[in-house]
């Protein structure tokens, strides 16, 4: 009874482990880096769908940046729609558009490539604004937070770094830098738990051998 007892709490926490573990996606790559003042950079942004999502709705907010430009993706969907006003993609600080397929949205499609150029020294952020969502063509899941966070130094680079679109993901169903750790977390309890498993089992069965001899003495 004890080891049944004990085996259910350890699956309970397992459970609870990943109940509680953010979904990988991190919103914007790069998500963080220094820049000197004036220097444009691009900020790669790709799908992280749920199952049954064909719209996603992209509303995107800059500070202390300004937005060159938005370059839609080249293919994978049916329709893109420039929402800002006068049927553009962005203005200087907006990126506003909503792509569309008529079967589910594949997990890291690209949405586009957003081109920023840096403000003043200081702090720059991406921000996910109101309307910033995935829709079922029903229901809609809005995200919203900051999508990244810019240090604007004198020090900082001038180039224009190279996207990585695989890594980048907008909107977010969790927000999480590196996915690595979660993995790693999910891994360790579990490892620790078919551990106390094992450790839990060898003790109940060399108990019930012992009382087994014991009787049969």
């Amino acid at each position: 009874m004890k080891l049944k007892r004990l085996s259910i709490i350890i699956l309970t926490i397992i459970f609870l482990s990943f109940s509680f573990a953010p979904v990988i996606a991190v919103d914007a790559s790069p998500s963080s880096g220094t820049y000197a003042p004036g220097a444009s950079f691009d900020i790669s942004l790709v799908a992280a769908p749920q199952a049954g999502e064909l719209v996603v709705t992209v509303r995107l907010l800059v500070t202390n940046m300004t937005v060159a430009n938005y370059t839609p993706p080249a293919s994978g969907w049916d329709s893109i729609t420039a929402d800002c006003g006068g049927g553009t993609y962005f203005t200087s600080t907006t990126v506003c558009v909503t792509l569309g397929r008529s079967t589910d949205i594949p997990s890291g499609a690209s949405l586009g490539t957003i081109t920023v150029t840096a403000g003043g020294v200081g702090s720059a952020t991406l921000e996910r604004t109101s309307g910033n969502s995935y829709s079922t063509g029903g229901a809609d899941r809005e995200v919203l937070g900051t999508a990244g966070t810019y240090t604007i130094s004198d020090s900082g680079t001038t180039t224009t770094p190279t996207p990585t679109p695989s890594v980048s993901t907008l909107p977010a169903t969790g927000i999480m830098d590196n996915g690595d750790g979660i993995y790693m977390i999910i891994g360790g309890n579990l490892l620790i738990a078919s551990g106390f498993i094992t450790l839990i089992y060898m003790g109940y069965t060399a108990k019930e051998r012992s009382r087994n001899y014991f009787f049969k003495k």
